[in-house]
C-alpha cells in the first residue's frame, strides 16, 4: 500500500518498509515530503510521538503510518484512516474512516 501511495503522489523510486528503521523520508516535487512510520516496535507514548507531532503539523508533509493504533493517543484530529483485513491470501478489505476535513471527504466519495 505505501508503494502505491508514492506512486500516487509522483514518487518512482524504492519504497523500503521502516519497520528496523521506524522512519523514512522521500522527497516528492514541489517541495514536499513523504513520511512513512512504522510503529509496529514501540511501546505506545514513545519518544517518537513527539517527532510525529511536528510531522504532522507541517502541511509540506504527507504522514502515513503503519500500527497507528501504537501511537494513538498522539494522531492528529485532523486524519485519514485507512484499514486492511486480509480476508484471504489475496482479498483484502480497506476500509476508510476520516476526522476533520478528511471526513467531508469521505462522505462525498460515498455520495
Amino acid at each position: 500500500m505505501a508503494q502505491g501511495i508514492a506512486k500516487g503522489l509522483g514518487y518512482d523510486g524504492d519504497i523500503v518498509s521502516p519497520t528496523f528503521t521506524i522512519s523514512r523520508v522521500y522527497q516528492l516535487s514541489h517541495g514536499r515530503e513523504l513520511q512513512h512510520y512504522d510503529f509496529y516496535r514501540l511501546e505506545p507514548d514513545d519518544i517518537t510521538a513527539q517527532e510525529l507531532a511536528e510531522a504532522a503539523g507541517d502541511e509540506s508533509k504527507i504522514v502515513m503510518i503503519e500500527w497507528a493504533g501504537h501511537v494513538g493517543a498522539n494522531l492528529p484530529k485532523d486524519r485519514l484512516s485507512v484499514s486492511l483485513i486480509a480476508l484471504s491470501e489475496t482479498d483484502r478489505e480497506i476500509t476508510f474512516s476520516g476526522s476533520g476535513r478528511y471526513a467531508k471527504i469521505i462522505k462525498d466519495l460515498k455520495a
